[in-house]
């Protein structure tokens, strides 16, 4: 998945559903067989509640927020 524009429209949708839901703690749930950003995690640019996600299913990821490196490169991305 380490195609730049996938990397800007997800990056992109996790940050619009963030500002949408700004009073909820959670930003979404994304099935890794469905859209694969385990690198984007293990990279530390997207934060996970590891409380809750791998309780039933190690694919489903619940997705916390953007990391503040995350961010930095979602920026370079844009410009």
């Amino acid at each position: 998945m380490k195609d730049l524009n996938k990397i800007r429209e997800t990056l992109k949708n996790i940050q619009n559903r963030q500002n949408k839901n700004q009073a909820i703690f959670l930003i979404g749930m994304v099935d890794l067989n469905d859209l694969d950003i385990s690198w984007l995690i293990n990279e530390n640019y997207i934060e996970i509640d590891d409380a809750i996600s791998y309780l039933d299913n190690k694919d489903i990821v619940f997705i916390k927020d953007i990391t503040f490196k995350g961010k930095k490169l979602l920026y370079q991305l844009s410009i």
